[in-house]
């Protein structure tokens, strides 16, 4: 059995060239090609990032359109995780934040996570070929609808799967440690990219505490306890949450890891008006009027602006409120509803965005439905391939992460968006199938 490493350094580096210039023409085409998708702020991170440049502050006091406001006393917020906002002060023209950086960044980051997915192929299959399911796992994120859509627009997706296999990558080279100095720096190391992760999207967070717990049963290496590993991966995690936390504390009297807008994504997945919606014949698809909000999330009262921060705490906890009440009044309906939530997520159609659609958007749908459901059949055989060997590490790490993502958007706010970071795992399960010839003699029967 060759190492991976001879197997790149053999001279066969042509699939790393391929999958690259492919993806570098797809995802190069689809952001020039939408590049005004760019324009459009639907989850306020580059108004936040304008604003921490403004005022050396994460705001949310000063407008998209006027960054040359200059604030003394801006009030600071925990609305959004702060990774992504504070990349994109990074990619900023005096106080504005460059929709070209952005357009480079979401590239950039596409292309590497097509060359980590590659990477996981050759070390998640350890046979005497991997070089040919690691392709097609790669090609498979390098196309994907989810992955090339989500680039074009201000929003953390493209991080949030960039980040996702970093930690593969990390966790893999963990899971294969021998010696207790690599396996206690790299489950440094991976405590970190997780706790990265988790100031992306705070939904890492309870991946973080899955890894924990089945890390207890790692084969440690020499020298190593058996709770020394997920010891390290929490203290790696806590490093780099902690300065988020503390400075939580500091402007809200509590130490927020995640955001202060929990409460509002549980009430928009758990309210009267989407139990009545799910519980009566319909053909639109559901939609959110803003302008009905029983509490502006976006807006703060006109007092509190400058001198009290708490108001985004308050909003929450009126809306988290709000969800726990529906949740009381209509168990049934939220058990059904938390089904439809899981169905959301994994759904190989896309939902309809309005009560009516035209031909080109309703064929794009369906195109897209069957691009995944092609895949998704693919994983399924996939899985069915691997048997065992999908609850053992490295193969466990993907797992857990479609295990914790899928239980938190059955209960709250779900859409097709969210499972992005999963997507590298199914592709790479997909690729199981689709090169099975490859696989054959490397695979248990």
């Amino acid at each position: 059995m060759h190492s991976e490493a001879s197997r790149i350094s053999s001279g066969r580096w042509w699939p790393w060239v391929v999958l690259l210039v492919i993806s570098a023409c797809v995802r190069g085409g689809t952001i020039v090609a939408t590049h005004a998708r760019l324009q459009a702020d639907p989850d306020a991170y580059r108004q936040i990032a304008q604003g921490w440049l403004a005022t050396g502050v994460m705001t949310l006091d000063v407008p998209l359109d006027q960054a040359e406001v200059r604030l003394q006393h801006a009030t600071p917020t925990a609305y959004r995780p702060p990774l992504y906002p504070w990349l994109l002060t990074w990619l900023a023209r005096g106080n504005k934040v460059s929709l070209a950086g952005i357009a480079a960044l979401h590239f950039v980051l596409g292309l590497a996570t097509v060359a980590g997915v590659y990477h996981l192929g050759l070390r998640w299959w350890e046979g005497s070929d991997s070089r040919r399911p690691a392709f097609v796992a790669g090609l498979l994120v390098a196309l994907d609808p989810i992955l090339l859509h989500q680039s074009t627009l201000v929003m953390t997706e493209t991080l949030a799967t960039f980040l996702a296999v970093v930690c593969f990558l990390l966790l893999t080279r963990l899971s294969a440690a021998t010696s207790w100095r690599a396996s206690h720096a790299l489950a440094l190391a991976s405590g970190v990219a997780l706790g990265i992760a988790s100031l992306c999207r705070p939904t890492f967070l309870p991946w973080l505490g899955l890894i924990c717990v089945f890390a207890l049963g790692f084969n440690t290496a020499a020298g190593s306890r058996r709770w020394t590993t997920p010891a390290l991966i929490a203290v790696g995690a806590l490093l780099v949450l902690a300065p988020w936390g503390a400075r939580n504390q500091r402007v809200f009297g509590r130490p927020i890891l995640t955001t202060t807008h929990g409460g509002y994504t549980l009430w928009l997945a758990n309210n009267a008006a989407f139990y009545d919606y799910l519980s009566s014949p319909h053909a639109a698809a559901w939609e959110v009027d803003t302008a009905q909000l029983p509490y502006r999330r976006d807006e703060p009262p006109a007092q509190f602006i400058g001198n009290r921060p708490g108001w985004e705490l308050e909003q929450d906890r009126r809306y988290k409120t709000l969800a726990i009440n529906a949740i009381r009044q209509n168990p049934a309906l939220f058990v059904g509803s938390s089904l439809v939530r899981i169905g959301y997520f994994w759904s190989p159609l896309p939902q309809r965005t309005a009560s009516s659609e035209s031909t080109y958007r309703a064929l794009a749908r369906y195109a897209v439905g069957a691009w995944y459901l092609g895949v998704y059949l693919a994983a399924l055989a996939g899985a069915i391939r691997l048997g065992g060997r999908l609850v053992r590490p490295p193969w466990l790490w993907g797992l857990l992460l479609c295990v914790s993502l899928t239980a938190i958007h059955a209960v709250y706010f779900s859409n097709l968006r969210m499972r992005a970071p999963v997507m590298p795992v199914v592709a790479l399960l997909a690729a199981c199938a689709i090169a099975s010839r490859s696989l054959r003699k490397d695979l248990p029967p």
